[in-house]
């Protein structure tokens, strides 16, 4: 266990342990001071075109008889509404403090609503002060125009606390909300108290961070389409309110362009993001709809690029296939907190219909199913001997972690060939063991091959996780996979096989049963090749 934490925290910039300490001991012994709201605060509500709001789970009805559903699990707070309830996990109190919610509402019960969170939450108390809740709920009290002076005095209280409790300690995700924020409470008290200082420090840090989050290909660091979509809603968000500053509307523009392109093509014909990493459906709007908020915002022009090199994406489509293959870095060295061990691992579609998946997140919360979504094990690609490619433990931690090499690709409108190879199990497990994985495609077959060189006897496995709609039938070798009109025989090559039930997270807790082909080898050198074969 020494180990772990060895090669957990050799990573993490100096920043990250200092300041997360700091913030600890902080918030915890000392008090909060905030200077004066102003007495009189103006606000400038102005934008290019109207917000994109999404909460596609709450319904009116429900949130004014105190009934929440969050991250598909439904919770009673009561009336008034307990805003720091115990029973529900975390993640679930923080989406309960977004406000996500509030464009279902009228502006009375909206602001009725508002009005009791800040009766409820006094300065610095609670869950709702955490930064990353915090953040959200500023944007999403902007964006509702609020007419309320207690609301509008609450708002600049909120950033001003913000502003004094930034995650710099987080630098992904949870440090551009945190930005964001400030951008949207600078520009919404404009000329009023801090708010200069407030809008200075976010466009600082955008200017800082933007080129080391977006990357030069357009994927987000982290390597999640899902925080990828969220974080280019922030930006779109962003632009909307961004007048009058030719230099700033160019440098988000330049960022939200290449983002759009790269979230396109890791989209599935279906509509539905791709599911690498920590990835799942109904937290970020559709890629859909942030395109036609983006349209609104005069950017209509996407281009596809089908290969990602600097995120490690490699996507092939034709008029039957849509294919996405995860080989690069898990994330940066000092932030793989969203990372899983799913190196060479793809997904498959089919005349629209996913036929090949990758597992989900069904929680953040470290337990089994935790723990499973994050190994190869819920991937399509293998692992040996039970070890991972990479040392994922705790709900965000990752210990030892190594790269993929001698990546190769060729790809244009008709084919698909790509190889690289991973040597981490060498230091992992040891004898040598160096995994190589080829991936063809040719008319209407995808070939997949891996090799593993080595020594010694190991137990290699190597796992193909089917969509939950497919049914599944066996012949020998060959399994035959329908999905509606769609039609597809995988082929195995001389390796033991099996079908073993899995389980698969399309959405934050919801857990469906899936059919997984399991391929295995008992000793290396090993070969484990198939061949999947679009019938129709």
């Amino acid at each position: 266990m020494i180990l772990k934490y060895y090669y957990t925290i050799k990573y993490l910039r100096k920043e990250q342990i200092f300041g997360r300490i700091y913030s600890i001991i902080k918030r915890k012994y000392f008090k909060q001071n905030i200077p004066d709201i102003p007495f009189k605060l103006e606000t400038n509500e102005q934008s290019l075109t109207d917000y994109l709001f999404y909460d596609p789970t709450n319904r009116k009805e429900e949130i004014l008889n105190g009934n929440f559903t969050f991250l598909n699990h439904c919770g009673q707070t009561g009336i008034p509404i307990n805003w720091n309830i115990n029973e529900f996990p975390l993640l679930w109190k923080f989406n309960l403090h977004y406000f996500n919610y509030g464009f279902l509402l009228n502006k009375s019960e909206f602001e009725n609503i508002c009005i009791n969170w800040i009766n409820e939450n006094p300065l610095g108390k609670g869950t709702g002060w955490h930064s990353y809740p915090l953040s959200i709920r500023i944007v999403n009290w902007i964006k509702m125009k609020p007419e309320n002076e207690v609301i509008k005095h609450s708002i600049y209280q909120q950033a001003s606390f913000l502003y004094r409790n930034m995650e710099f300690y987080f630098p992904g995700n949870h440090y551009l909300e945190n930005a964001k924020a400030l951008y949207f409470a600078g520009k919404y008290f404009s000329g009023c108290g801090e708010s200069d200082k407030w809008l200075s420090e976010a466009k600082r840090i955008f200017y800082k961070e933007l080129p080391i989050q977006v990357l030069s290909d357009g994927g987000y660091f982290e390597r999640s389409t899902m925080y990828h979509a969220i974080m280019l809603f922030g930006l779109l968000d962003m632009y909307n309110i961004t007048l009058h500053d030719e230099e700033y509307c160019d440098f988000l523009k330049r960022n939200i362009t290449k983002m759009l392109h790269f979230l396109n093509d890791l989209t599935h014909p279906n509509g539905e993001i791709t599911l690498f990493n920590d990835s799942a459906e109904g937290i970020a709007p559709e890629t859909k709809v942030l395109n036609e908020y983006a349209n609104d915002l005069g950017f209509n022009n996407i281009e596809e690029k089908n290969i990602y090199t600097d995120s490690g994406y490699y996507v092939f489509k034709n008029k039957n296939i849509y294919f996405a293959l995860d080989a690069g870095k898990i994330g940066p060295d000092y932030l793989p907190a969203h990372s899983h061990s799913d190196i060479f691992s793809y997904e498959l579609s089919v005349n629209k219909k996913k036929i090949i998946t990758d597992t989900g997140v069904f929680e953040y919360k470290h337990g089994i199913r935790r723990n499973y979504s994050r190994s190869a094990s819920a991937h399509n690609t293998l692992c040996i001997d039970g070890i991972d490619q990479i040392e994922c433990w705790g709900s965000f931690r990752v210990a030892r972690r190594y790269k993929p090499e001698n990546i190769k690709y060729e790809c244009n409108a008709d084919n698909f060939n790509f190889s690289g190879e991973y040597k981490g199990f060498a230091r992992l497990i040891g004898d040598k063991i160096i995994h190589r994985r080829n991936i063809l495609t040719k008319d209407n077959t995808i070939s997949v091959r891996d090799s593993v060189s080595g020594k010694g006897n190991h137990l290699v496995k190597s796992y193909i996780h089917l969509h939950p709609d497919c049914s599944i039938s066996a012949d020998g070798n060959e399994y035959f996979i329908s999905l509606d009109e769609v039609d597809v025989k995988i082929s195995i090559k001389d390796c033991d096989h099996e079908i073993e039930e899995t389980e698969y997270y399309p959405q934050f807790g919801i857990a469906l049963t899936q059919s997984t082909i399991i391929l295995t080898k008992t000793s290396i050198p090993a070969q484990i090749d198939y061949d999947i074969l679009i019938l129709k």
